[in-house]
């Protein structure tokens, strides 16, 4: 099971002007599903980073998900904790 949301070598970056926001850079998969649209003042870097943080923060959730599952697990079979 991954731990991660998207792995940062099948993401792209394409920079555009937007009619409402001015400049901005487009976040996209490898499929070219869009994942989020950054300020077009970010550079790469920051924008890399910012992909490290939220698959942190992704699997930080699916360990105490899993976590919620085994304590589930548990309460069900009468397993004390």
């Amino acid at each position: 099971m991954t731990t991660r949301f998207v792995h940062k070598d099948d993401c792209f970056i394409e920079r555009r002007e937007d009619a409402l926001q001015g400049k901005v850079a487009d976040l996209f998969t490898a499929d070219g599903d869009k994942l989020w649209t950054f300020p077009g003042d970010m550079s790469d870097q920051m924008i890399m980073s910012a992909v490290a943080f939220g698959n942190h923060a992704y699997a930080k959730d699916v360990q105490q998900g899993e976590a919620a599952k085994v304590y589930e697990i548990k309460a069900c079979l009468g397993i004390s904790q």
